[in-house]
C-alpha cells in the first residue's frame, strides 16, 4: 500500500482482492490505488458514491498501465461490487449490535443479542456482555462499535478501577466522584485512541459507545458512554446502543418507570424480540445479567431467555388474535355477539394466571433431590 495512505486493508478487502488477483490477474498496484483512493472520500458508506469512486480508481490505474491492465467491462463493474462490499461491511458490521439497560427496582437488568456479523456472508454467536470485579464493586459493560476498541476498553477500566480509580481512600465515594472518574476515564481513552485518525474522514475513523452498569455501596448504577463524555442513566429511564436502537428507542418510550427484576426482564425481552425480528444482523439469542443492589450478580442464562422469549410469542399472539379482536369486536350484525363476548372474557383471567405460572416455572430453578436413596 501506498506509504501516504492512512487507510488499513480489512481482512475482507484483502481476500476479495486476492480473488479478484487469481481470477484477473489483477496487478499488486492495485492495493495502493484503493488505498489512496478511499480515504479521500466523505460519502464511503454511501453506496452509489463509494461505488463510483473505486471504480474511477479501477479505470484510472488501467489507463496508466498503458494497457497493461485491461479488463471486460462487465469485470470491472464486478471488481468495484467486490471492493465496495468488503468495506462497506467492515465500515458498518461491528455496529451491528443490540445492548439494552434497565433499571429496575433493586438494580440494573443489562441485555444483549448474541449474533455477531463476522463478513459479507458470514456470522456467529458471541457473549457481549464483559462482567469484573474490583475492590469496592462490580462492573458490567455491553459495548457496540468496534470490537477491538471495546474489548482495549474493558481491559482498561478494570484496571482503572481495580487501581482505585474513582475511588476515594479516607472517604465513601459518591455518585459524582464515580461519573467523573468516568469521564475522566473515558476522555484519556478517547484521546489516547481514536485521537490518533485526527484529519481522517469520518467514515474511516473507528467508534464504538458502551452501557456501563456499576455497583457499589449496595447501589447498582447505569452509565452511557458516547465519544469522550459519559452520562449517568437516572433510575426511571433506561439506554439502548447499537443498531437495534432503531426499534429499541421507540419502545423504551413506553417503559418510562421501574418495576421487578422479573418484570424489567419480560419487559426487555419482548423488546429485544422486536428488535432481532426488524432490524437487520440483530439476532441470535438473548443474553441477560442482573447487578443487584446488593452486590449480587444473576445470570438467567441463554436457555432462560429462549423459554421467556418464547412465552412472549405466544402471548402476543394471544393478545392479537384474542384480547384485541375481542375488544373490538361491535359488529351490530352478529347474531349472539355480546353473549359471545361475555363467554370469551369470562375466560381471560384463568388463561393470564397461566401465562403468569408459565413464566414462574422458566425462572424458578428446578429443586434437586439430595436425600439418601432407599437400598
Amino acid at each position: 500500500m501506498s506509504a501516504a495512505s492512512p487507510l488499513a486493508l480489512t481482512s475482507d478487502l484483502r481476500s476479495h482482492i486476492s480473488v479478484a488477483r487469481e481470477i484477473w490477474r489483477v496487478p499488486n498496484p492495485i492495493l495502493s490505488v484503493v488505498g489512496a483512493v478511499l480515504p479521500t472520500s466523505a460519502a464511503i458508506r454511501n453506496a452509489r458514491n463509494g461505488r463510483g469512486r473505486v471504480k474511477f480508481a479501477v479505470h484510472q490505474f488501467a489507463a496508466s498501465t498503458s494497457g497493461a491492465f485491461v479488463l471486460p467491462r462487465f469485470e470491472y463493474d464486478v471488481l468495484t461490487m467486490l471492493l465496495c462490499t468488503s468495506i462497506v461491511v467492515s465500515s458498518e458490521k461491528d455496529t451491528m449490535t443490540a445492548i439494552l439497560g434497565l433499571n429496575y427496582l433493586d438494580g440494573v437488568l443489562m441485555m444483549a443479542d448474541t449474533e455477531e456479523t463476522t463478513s459479507a456472508a458470514t456470522k456467529s454467536e458471541c457473549e457481549k456482555l464483559y462482567r469484573f470485579i474490583f475492590p469496592i464493586g462490580t462492573v458490567i459493560t455491553g459495548g457496540a462499535g468496534d470490537g477491538h476498541l471495546i474489548e482495549c476498553a474493558n481491559q482498561e477500566m478494570h484496571q482503572f478501577f481495580v487501581r482505585g480509580g474513582a475511588q476515594n481512600p479516607d472517604t465513601k465515594s459518591t455518585p459524582e466522584d464515580v461519573l467523573a472518574g468516568l469521564n475522566s476515564f473515558a476522555q484519556k481513552f478517547f484521546c489516547d485512541t481514536i485521537g490518533a485518525y485526527k484529519g481522517l474522514a469520518p467514515e474511516l475513523v473507528p467508534s464504538f459507545e458502551m452501557l456501563i452498569a456499576l455497583n457499589y455501596e449496595k447501589r447498582s448504577f447505569l452509565f452511557r458512554w458516547t465519544h469522550n463524555r459519559v452520562v449517568w442513566i437516572p433510575p426511571s429511564q433506561h439506554a439502548a446502543i447499537g443498531y437495534g436502537t432503531i426499534q429499541l428507542s421507540p419502545m423504551l418510550r413506553d417503559v418510562q418507570f421501574s418495576a421487578t427484576k422479573e418484570s424489567m426482564l419480560f419487559l426487555g425481552v419482548r423488546m429485544m424480540f422486536y428488535a432481532k425480528r426488524i432490524v437487520q444482523a440483530v439476532g441470535g439469542k438473548t443474553e441477560a445479567i442482573a447487578l443487584q443492589n446488593d452486590g449480587r450478580t444473576h445470570y438467567f442464562g441463554l436457555d432462560a431467555t429462549q423459554k421467556v422469549e418464547n412465552l412472549v410469542i405466544n402471548f402476543e399472539q394471544f393478545l392479537n388474535k384474542f384480547v384485541y379482536t375481542s375488544v373490538s369486536n361491535v359488529s351490530c350484525s352478529v347474531a349472539d355477539l355480546e353473549k359471545n363476548v361475555e363467554a370469551a372474557f369470562a375466560q381471560v383471567p384463568e388463561l393470564l394466571h397461566q401465562y403468569r405460572e408459565e413464566y414462574r416455572k422458566i425462572l424458578t430453578p428446578p429443586t434437586v433431590d439430595t436425600s439418601p436413596s432407599e437400598t
